[in-house]
């Protein structure tokens, strides 16, 4: 790559050269993987990048563009400023010994690159496990604060007593309702959520849940979230996995990653984590469709993340960019359950470890 920029520049990437250099701006755009230190030298004067995590980095020479890491320093001559002259580069924070910290469009590429590794290792996840749109109802509300585990067995219940429909709820007594849904906790506070969205659904949409999934996914965002017990990622999970709304879910499991990568922290709100990933993801939906990585592909062999069989509804048509959403998510409760665990992390064996930071 040496002698193609417009100034004389070097790379030394350990034994290799850099991968490759695509016209991105008014310069040039480089990227390489810096799984060891990369070296640049460009003349007159002398920049150096210099990454703190082995992640896939983008480098836009004159000036920062969509640069894709997480965490790195760009270091301009000792000079304040960008490599053009020393003003001061709107896309990182400029500290007072002239480094420039990058942020936005580096996390955005992470997670693109997050979701390729990922479905490269594990294939596609099958969720959500269910075969209908009101057992993806009553699944999202069973399933707080309580393992997946727990909820299957309620589900079981409900569905061995012929009651996981919404004839089934509506007729069922409340106390009915909280024996069978006991394994899953909360269960007195959960019968009464179920009711109470059985009873929405008949008031306002005549007890069809095609014309409330029909609603323009904002205002239906909207009248999930006023229901009583319902938050976000409960509604999003209506949304995503029984309207197949495009809409991505945040849960535990995604704070505790991003935390441990260094991308946001855990208590960041939801709305700005849910932002990240649809802003980070909406690109690949059309190559994720062109190129066959979504919809009813066979697991894959071994040990798949946190994979179910296909399912009614995990195999069901929706849109390249609601496929995507739903992919992601699953793939990340792979990480969380099997590696990224609160306690007792399993970091060393997960498909994310080189790009954690070296403090982990």
């Amino acid at each position: 790559m040496a002698g193609t920029l417009p100034k004389a520049l070097l790379f030394a990437v350990g034994e290799k050269q850099c991968l490759r250099g695509d016209i991105n701006c008014h310069l040039k755009l480089i990227t390489v993987p810096v799984t060891v230190v990369l070296g640049l030298i460009a003349a007159p004067e002398r920049l150096r990048v210099v990454p703190r995590n082995p992640r896939q980095m983008t480098f836009c020479f004159g000036q920062v563009q969509n640069l894709g890491c997480g965490t790195c320093t760009l270091v301009t001559g000792g000079k304040r400023g960008s490599s053009r002259g020393g003003s001061a580069c709107d896309r990182g924070t400029l500290n007072n010994e002239g480094h420039v910290t990058l942020r936005a469009g580096a996390r955005k590429h992470q997670i693109r690159t997050y979701y390729h590794v990922l479905f490269q290792a594990w294939g596609p996840q099958h969720w959500w496990p269910a075969q209908s749109r009101f057992e993806v109802v009553v699944g999202a509300y069973l399933t707080q604060n309580t393992a997946w585990t727990n909820v299957e067995k309620a589900l079981a219940n409900l569905r061995s007593a012929h009651l996981l429909s919404l004839k089934g709820v509506r007729r069922a007594s409340l106390t009915e309702l909280e024996r069978l849904i006991r394994p899953a906790g909360y269960f007195r506070q959960k019968a009464k959520r179920l009711k109470i969205f059985v009873a929405f659904l008949d008031r306002h949409y005549e007890g069809s849940l095609a014309k409330l999934f029909a609603r323009p996914t904002e205002k239906f965002r909207e009248e999930l979230l006023n229901l009583h017990g319902i938050g976000p990622e409960t509604a999003d999970s209506i949304l995503l996995y029984a309207g197949n709304h495009p809409v991505f879910v945040v849960d535990a499991y995604t704070r505790r990653m991003l935390a441990r990568h260094e991308i946001l922290p855990e208590k960041a709100a939801y709305e700005e984590i849910r932002e990240l990933f649809e802003g980070a993801l909406a690109p690949l939906a059309q190559s994720v469709a062109d190129s066959g990585e979504a919809g009813n592909q066979p697991l894959a062999a071994g040990f798949a993340g946190a994979a179910h069989p296909p399912s009614a509804m995990s195999t069901t048509k929706r849109t390249a960019l609601a496929q995507v959403y739903n992919e992601m998510h699953g793939l990340i409760v792979g990480v969380g359950k099997n590696y990224c665990r609160k306690s007792q992390a399993r970091c060393d064996e997960c498909p994310l470890k080189k790009f954690l930071p070296h403090s982990h």
